[in-house]
C-alpha cells in the first residue's frame, strides 16, 4: 500500500501532460512534486531515447535492479527487455545475476555501465 494517495493526473494541464509521458503508478506519485516530474520524466525518457543500444540498455537496468534486489523495477522492465531483443533465456540469465551466459560483448558493456564485475 503506498504512503501517499495516488494523484488524480487530470488535475491540471500540465499534469496531464506529464502523466500522458510516462502513464503509470510511478508518474502518479510523482505529480504531487510537479516542480520535479517533468525533469524526473525529462531524464527517463533521455535514456530510454538516447544514443544506447536499446538491447544493452535494458541489460544495465535488469542488472542494476537485480543487483539492488529491485523486484518493482525488475518487473516493469520485462516487457522492455523483450521488446529490446533481449530472448528470455537472457533475461532469465541477468535476472539470476549469471551474466556469464550472456554474449561476452554485452556482459563487459553492461559491466562496464554499471561498474559490476562481467562475470
Amino acid at each position: 500500500m503506498p504512503r501517499l494517495d495516488y494523484t488524480d493526473p487530470g488535475l491540471t494541464e500540465e499534469s496531464r501532460v506529464q502523466f500522458a509521458r510516462l502513464p503509470i503508478n510511478l508518474t502518479r506519485m510523482l505529480l504531487h512534486a510537479p516542480a520535479e516530474t517533468k525533469g524526473f520524466l525529462d531524464l527517463v525518457t533521455g535514456f530510454r531515447h538516447g544514443a544506447l543500444d536499446p538491447k544493452l540498455r535494458e541489460t544495465v537496468i535488469l542488472r542494476v535492479a537485480t543487483d539492488e534486489e529491485n523486484l518493482y523495477q525488475r518487473m516493469q522492465h520485462l516487457p522492455a527487455a523483450e521488446l529490446a531483443g533481449l530472448s528470455k533465456e537472457e533475461v532469465a540469465s541477468i535476472t539470476r545475476g549469471d551474466i556469464a551466459r550472456l554474449d561476452p560483448r554485452l556482459a563487459w558493456r553492461s559491466a562496464l555501465l554499471t561498474s559490476a564485475s562481467p562475470v
